[in-house]
């Protein structure tokens, strides 16, 4: 560029500015949006009330979703994904009282375990909890069908002898052999006698106890080998676990204590219960 030339362009910026002209200004950058949280999805789904917005909520949040919680997540991380899980449920009550009908028609055909097994296997997620805007048709289904289950699993197991009589205070009197089997024994009787258990799901848990008591005899032999009782009792150790979450689910209090695995060649003992502070 030649001096001229520089000449002429200060000339016309002076000019412009004398005019009341300015400067051009530098492009303004918006700022990006801030990013969507796993309390803004529950805030969207719980605001749901259909599928098709539960569906618009899961295409809106992909991302989260898409960043599932690890195994260790904090408490209010858990919380919020399982409130996402409720207001979807709540959501989608139409489609999920279809699923219940077809549940109890599926069940109700089963003439043994294995039938029911299978069926209890394809809808799963019916046995994880239903919500509370569920009509009362649709929840006379899902007991319907627990009954025809728990039918289903008599029909293909005939009781032992004895088992017609057999109570879950009976339970807590069992002993096994192994100190673990005998402790799974009372928190499953406790369990059993949790009026807020359907009667259908007692039945059928209560057979497949004696059917457990049954292949259990062979425990009590001295002669059983040390690995035999050791895979026992990791067995009971977590069907006990199993069987407290359970409890603690439907809100049934019970007063047995799991047992603390123990070490080989330990017998095992039952976790101490926390004592009161002195203040």
């Amino acid at each position: 560029m030649t001096t001229t030339t520089k000449l002429s362009t200060l000339l016309l910026l002076v000019s412009a500015f004398a005019c009341g002209g300015s400067p051009p200004q530098p492009a303004k950058v918006e700022a990006p949006p801030p990013a969507r949280t796993l309390a803004d999805e529950t805030d969207a789904m719980c605001a749901c009330k259909d599928p098709a917005c539960a569906d618009r909520v899961h295409r809106d949040f992909a991302d989260v979703d898409h960043a599932a919680a690890p195994k260790d997540a904090p408490p209010h991380v858990v919380a919020l994904q399982d409130e996402v899980a409720r207001c979807e449920q709540v959501a989608r009550v139409e489609e999920l009282e279809k699923q219940l009908f077809t549940l109890e028609s599926e069940m109700c055909a089963c003439k043994d375990a294995a039938c029911a097994d299978h069926v209890r296997h394809e809808h799963d997620a019916l046995f994880k909890g239903l919500p509370p805007n569920l009509s009362a048709v649709a929840t006379a289904a899902f007991h319907h069908a627990a009954e025809c289950m728990g039918d289903a699993a008599r029909a293909s197991s005939p009781a032992p002898d004895g088992s017609a009589t057999l109570t879950p205070a009976d339970l807590a009197k069992v002993e096994t052999g192994v100190p673990e089997c005998n402790a799974f024994m009372r928190t499953f009787g406790e369990y059993m006698a949790c009026d807020k258990l359907p009667q259908a799901a007692k039945d059928g848990s209560m057979q497949g106890a004696v059917q457990m008591l049954e292949g259990w005899k062979s425990l009590r032999d001295p002669n059983v080998p040390a690995e035999a009782r050791k895979a026992a009792a990791d067995a009971c150790h977590q069907a006990s676990d199993a069987v407290l979450q359970s409890a603690k689910a439907l809100g049934c209090a019970l007063a047995s204590q799991p047992m603390q695995q123990a070490e080989p060649g330990k017998p095992a003992t039952t976790k101490p219960k926390a004592k009161p502070r002195r203040h």
